[in-house]
């Protein structure tokens, strides 16, 4: 084992698993959470994955790199909010509306006043009794909370707040009234190195979305290569599902976190895009598996990347709409980068803005033609950074593992007065 895990088997098999569509309940803190999941299968070390066999590998293609822009809605909040305000004027399919107007941040530091990342966030309604918000500080130590969403039609200034941080066997509550930022110490100091990192893919494997997943197949092993050479101490895992429509040859398919990047890489490149025929597809299956799904490490950093070119059905009876998704994913302190390629609907602009935002991840949007032009296209004013996708994929690695236990500053900061 190196610092970015083993490269070899366990028990005659690699440690990648793979499962198809299922059913199943999981639940966590007051949230309850349709999973989609089947048992998980071994990847064997023959030339099959699971039951279906696998055509002989071909070494990826030289690609051109896509150009892609980038807006962190947190650090530029009032402009999200223009954005929130505009464009559902563009709009013309279904979307499940989050109301952040009243966004505030509840931070966790250690005994010597540093960012404790990791600890278990927990908000009650005095006046009601009753649990309405629990979260996972990310690597700055902070979580975001959405008043708007929970205190029932109460104003701001009639709530009253218990808000608990528990790490191990540290634990705290103080009373708050939600005007200022939440500060709780705890008597514990910052977990040590190894960081244990966790990254997953959900991606859309339509047959529109032929050109990304060659450009991902291409990207990762580069990635991995160039995050070798960062000087912390990790440990990292790889994950993806994939999901298409209910009437394609599959719905949702994952492949779960494994430290056998060669092996997850050999995987990876089997993945063709195919099916589809509407826009929507089922993105909320693919984003709730990745989200509840896989096996989640505890106590370091969690990143998805979902990457689609279209918005999620919002008809099917029985999906866990993306909504609930996010709020899970802040509790388990899951951060989302949404990446929109070719063709991304105003439906889909908005409901991938508020994925990235909710949890506290960038929106990024793939470029075709003007820079200028593209960004319009989703709404992002003012001068939006843009870069090559795979640079753009690395930073947002990077930076999770350089900002973990740090406060952050430079990138996904959300530190702009609320």
């Amino acid at each position: 084992r190196d610092r970015l895990g083993s490269l070899g088997t366990r028990g005659g098999a690699t440690e990648l698993g793979m499962s198809g569509e299922g059913s199943g309940r999981a639940s966590g803190a007051g949230l309850l959470i349709e999973s989609h999941k089947a048992k998980t299968a071994p990847l064997p070390s023959g030339p099959h994955i699971g039951e279906a066999p696998l055509p002989p590998r071909v070494a990826p293609k030289e690609l051109p790199s896509f150009r892609a822009g980038y807006v962190d809605d947190n650090a530029d909040f009032q402009a999200y909010l223009d954005f929130l305000s505009e464009w559902p004027a563009r709009v013309d399919g279904p979307y499940s509306w989050l109301d952040v107007t009243d966004r505030r941040f509840i931070e966790v530091l250690d005994a010597r006043g540093e960012p404790l990342p990791g600890a278990r966030v927990s908000v009650v309604d005095r006046g009601a009794d009753r649990l309405v918000w629990t979260a996972t500080t990310y690597g700055d130590g902070r979580v975001p909370f959405y008043p708007r969403q929970v205190r029932l039609g109460k104003a701001l200034a009639e709530t009253d707040w218990l808000v608990q941080a528990q790490l191990g066997e540290s634990w705290r509550t103080v009373r708050w009234d939600g005007r200022e930022t939440a500060t709780i110490r705890l008597d514990v100091a910052a977990s040590p190195e190894p960081i244990h990192l966790d990254v997953a893919f959900v991606i859309d494997t339509t047959g529109s979305m032929s050109d990304e997943i060659d450009r991902i197949k291409a990207t990762l092993l580069r990635v991995t290569e160039q995050l070798r050479e960062l000087p912390q101490d990790f440990e990292l895992r790889y994950a993806a599902v994939l999901y298409r429509d209910i009437h394609d040859t599959y719905s949702t398919r994952s492949y779960d976190f494994t430290p056998d990047i060669h092996a997850f890489d050999e995987a990876l490149q089997q993945i063709g895009a195919s099916g589809g025929g509407d826009t929507p597809e089922s993105l909320n299956r693919g984003l709730a598996l990745g989200v509840q799904g896989l096996s989640w490490g505890e106590g370091g950093p969690k990143l998805i990347f979902l990457i689609a070119d279209a918005e999620p059905h919002m008809d099917y009876q029985g999906d866990v709409p993306y909504t609930s998704s996010v709020r899970a994913a802040v509790h388990r302190g899951i951060r989302i980068h949404t990446v929109a390629a070719s063709g991304l609907s105003a439906t889909g602009t908005l409901i991938f803005r508020q994925i990235a935002q909710y949890t506290r991840g960038q929106f990024i949007y793939i470029e075709y033609g003007d820079a200028a032009a593209s960004a319009a296209s989703h709404g992002v004013s003012g001068q939006p950074a843009s870069n090559n996708l795979d640079s753009i994929l690395y930073e947002r690695i990077r930076a999770e593992l350089e900002g973990w236990g740090g406060d952050g500053q430079g990138w996904v900061t959300g530190r702009s007065t609320p």
